[in-house]
């Protein structure tokens, strides 16, 4: 009975063992398939620029003359009440009887008519001047600038060229990513 309890632990230890085993060689082989890092050598690192376009809103003001007439001196409804009344008393002084009243009126209506058309006329004959009206719009200007997107770098691992491409100035040396796997022979692994 001791002898089956022997090998029973026996038998244990050995597949424990042999299950560490092929625990500890999986974990080395997924180590390597991760890799390890190295460093190659910087031949060049030439940046690159992107062009941007930026639309800039800009108020742009003009001046632009136009025509205008000077302002009327002294022309009011006034002047027309005032030449009304001046024609009715003028009429007035023509009629006699029943015509007193139809003189009067039309008098009024003649003198009021005269004296706004004079107005008319001499508003008409005003002189005209050149007067500067500021003019503003908003107009988009475009503005490029050109931004820093990266570098192509090349560098040289092992003795071979390598290209790549980065978003900072790599310096005088590029960190890699070192991985070693075993090359298939036909359809399997070795």
């Amino acid at each position: 009975m001791k002898r089956f309890f022997a090998k029973r632990w026996i038998w244990v230890a050995v597949v424990t063992a042999l299950a560490a085993g092929d625990a500890l060689a999986g974990g080395h082989r997924d180590r390597d398939r991760d890799g390890h890092r190295d460093y190659g050598r910087v031949i060049e690192a030439e940046p690159v620029y992107r062009t941007q376009e930026v639309r800039r809103p800009e108020e742009v003001c003009r001046e632009r003359y136009v025509e205008r007439r000077s302002p009327q001196r002294g022309y009011s409804d006034a002047h027309v009440i005032a030449g009304t009344i001046v024609g009715g008393v003028v009429g007035n002084q023509f009629g006699k009887g029943s015509g007193n009243t139809a003189a009067t009126v039309a008098g009024a209506l003649l003198g009021g008519a005269l004296v706004h058309d004079a107005e008319r006329s001499r508003s008409a004959a005003r002189p005209s001047q050149r007067v500067p009206v500021r003019h503003c719009e908003t107009v988009y200007r475009i503005e490029r600038r050109r931004e820093l997107v990266g570098y192509d770098v090349t560098y040289r691992y092992q003795g071979r060229v390598y290209h790549t491409h980065t978003r900072h100035d790599p310096g005088d040396r590029i960190p890699v990513q070192v991985v070693v796997e075993p090359v298939q022979r036909g359809y399997g692994r070795w």
